[in-house]
């Protein structure tokens, strides 16, 4: 004698099936990565004219601050996005990558590709005069490439990706973090002096120069910024910890006033010179963060797209710029 359920077995198996492929879908569906709007890098260009923002993925968008008008969009498929940087003459986009091209702004023009050799550039800053883009590679090697020749005016090893690298303001010395801050002279291309012993503080990365104060700081993995004087070399103070890596730093103008931050975390600010610490809670940066002097706010981006233009006096947003 058969049993019942025998006789229903097509129906069931039908419907077991049935069940089986909607769950697949929405299991699919749900393991889907949503679209990373989350802003990893900034830059702002030398009058403010121009802010870009940039994801990890390589999508970045260009605004022009004067005016009220769509952002131009740029697609980048040379990697992960590592930096930004507008030229000196606000009329191209320098973009770090696995490679590194140059891209125009706000004119039409061709898309130069300075670099297609997969080396991972984690830092793009330009000479002063434009014509030369300062790198790190993935290998460490910190090199000055010419844009008219495509060739290295200068080449120092060895420092870490993970550590910025940065001209001084008259572009006569190169300072790189890492695990051992150093000064090489742009020219000769010599080692002029270590700021610190071999790994004696734990790595650093971002830099930033205080011009009016003599200084230049560097943020650590230990959660301080380090501030060395830029005549004696000497280091002369540190700023209180926070339990993150210092990510990124910002010279709030002339102010005296630093902001830095970790990523995803708030906005630290201190004054080396009276040691005064606050922080800002609501202002949370996945991004660098810059000072726009032109409108004396600090520029942040959000994990929702969104650059956010804080009034530090005020501790609240101004702006909000959201990504297309």
């Amino acid at each position: 004698m058969r049993m019942p359920h025998l006789k229903m077995a097509p129906v069931v198996a039908a419907t077991i099936a049935l069940l089986g492929t909607s769950v697949w879908v929405f299991l699919v569906a749900s393991k889907a990565p949503p679209e990373d709007r989350k802003i990893t890098v900034l830059a702002l260009s030398s009058t403010g004219r121009w802010l870009a923002s940039g994801t990890s993925a390589g999508r970045i968008y260009v605004w022009d601050q004067g005016r009220e008008q769509p952002a131009q969009e740029i697609r980048e498929d040379h990697g992960e996005l590592s930096d930004l940087a507008f030229s000196p003459d606000e009329r191209e986009l320098a973009i770090a990558s696995d490679d590194l091209t140059l891209v125009p702004i706000g004119r039409a023009g061709k898309v130069e590709v300075l670099r297609d050799d997969e080396a991972n550039y984690g830092t793009a800053r330009f000479t002063a005069d434009g014509r030369a883009v300062l790198v790190i590679t993935g290998r460490g090697s910190i090199e000055v490439i010419e844009i008219a020749t495509r060739r290295p005016s200068f080449q120092a090893c060895c420092s870490t990706i993970y550590g910025d690298v940065a001209f001084s303001p008259d572009d006569v010395f190169i300072f790189n973090a890492g695990h051992q801050p150093s000064i090489w002279d742009t020219r000769s291309g010599g080692l002029v002096a270590r700021l610190t012993k071999p790994r004696e503080f734990a790595t650093f990365r971002p830099i930033a120069f205080d011009i009016p104060r003599s200084l230049v700081y560097m943020g650590s993995q230990n959660g301080r910024v380090y501030a060395w004087d830029l005549k004696t070399r000497q280091l002369r103070t540190t700023s209180p910890p926070q339990s993150d890596y210092v990510d990124t730093i910002s010279v709030v103008g002339t102010t005296g006033w630093i902001a830095y931050a970790a990523s995803g975390r708030s906005v630290q600010l201190w004054n080396p010179e009276t040691g005064e610490h606050r922080q800002v809670l609501a202002a949370r940066t996945t991004s660098n963060l810059l000072f726009d002097a032109s409108r004396n706010l600090l520029l942040l981006g959000t994990e929702k797209g969104v650059v956010e233009s804080w009034d530090l006096i005020q501790s609240k947003i101004q702006r909000s710029t959201s990504s297309p």
